[in-house]
């Protein structure tokens, strides 16, 4: 329709009526392509928070995950240094023994790093272009992947060093028989509204007399290699740790650090499941 009255006008050399004419389709026309573009930067916006908020979540489940190997380590390496203790001084009594059977199912059970960068990653390739991004905001999660690149790598230079050294020792250390009827008599253990120990499928036990077992620079090592290990991922969740915290006090996040806090305390008096 304004097409047809401007073409009108132009047959009638009304030419200031063109000219309004004309200014109405240019104002038309920007500002639908205005309209556009404000809901394009609304909606990249939004999938902007929302990833943001993933990325949140994301360090708040890897700084309850450093919490909790540091505590498992602080409540588990008395266990394991007792029993070593007592090897290395060829302590065979029955309490000694004792302490020995409960080190094994710990020495079974190796900590590793435990922490995932995924969602932060794919945050920070999915928007390094974004002008909306608050530079600070870009700046901390570059620094903490950077971070967790280094300790990934670091991870995976050392391995599982534990694990290897308890699994070469067959001529030492063998397993039960089966302890359980089934694996729902573990995941009943799990699942309970206050989960203990769960049940080991096969317990490992000793197959040589004890006074041959401490003679054992093997098994020695095993215990060894269990401790410094576990000593070394305690520091570096601790760093880990410290890391995550000061980027979610720079994000403004306190909150989840408390709530972090409330969900270490809260696996205190839990037992990781065994391998």
């Amino acid at each position: 329709m304004i097409f047809r009255r401007l073409k009108a006008h132009v047959e009638k050399e009304n030419w200031f009526a063109v000219f309004i004419d004309f200014a109405i389709v240019v104002v038309g026309v920007f500002i639908g392509i205005q309209v556009g573009n404000w809901n394009d930067r609304r909606l990249e916006a939004e999938a902007y928070q929302q990833s943001y908020a993933r990325v949140i979540e994301e360090l708040e489940s890897n700084l309850r995950r450093q919490k909790f190997l540091r505590e498992g380590v602080k409540k588990e390496l008395p266990i394991i240094q007792t029993a070593l203790e007592n090897l290395r001084v060829c302590k065979t009594d029955e309490a000694a023994m004792a302490e020995f059977d409960a080190a094994l199912p710990v020495l079974s059970s190796p900590y590793t790093l435990l922490f995932r960068p995924d969602r932060l990653n794919q945050h920070i390739e999915r928007w390094a272009g974004y002008l909306g991004q608050p530079e600070d905001h870009r700046r901390i999660f570059e620094n903490l992947s950077g971070q967790f690149e280094f300790y990934q790598k670091e991870a995976d230079v050392y391995g599982s060093s534990i694990q290897r050294s308890f699994m070469d020792l067959p001529d030492i250390v063998g397993l039960s028989a089966v302890q359980v009827e089934s694996p729902d008599d573990i995941l009943e253990v799990i699942l309970s509204e206050e989960p203990l120990s769960p049940p080991q499928y096969r317990k490992a036990e000793l197959v040589v007399p004890p006074e041959q077992a401490c003679q054992n620079r093997a098994l020695l090592g095993a215990f060894y290699d269990w401790e410094s290990e576990a000593v070394r991922l305690s520091i570096r969740a601790g760093i880990i740790e410290a890391f995550i915290e000061k980027a979610l006090k720079e994000l403004g996040h306190t909150h989840a650090i408390d709530r972090g806090q409330a969900v270490a305390q809260s696996d205190e008096d839990e037992e990781r499941v065994p391998d």
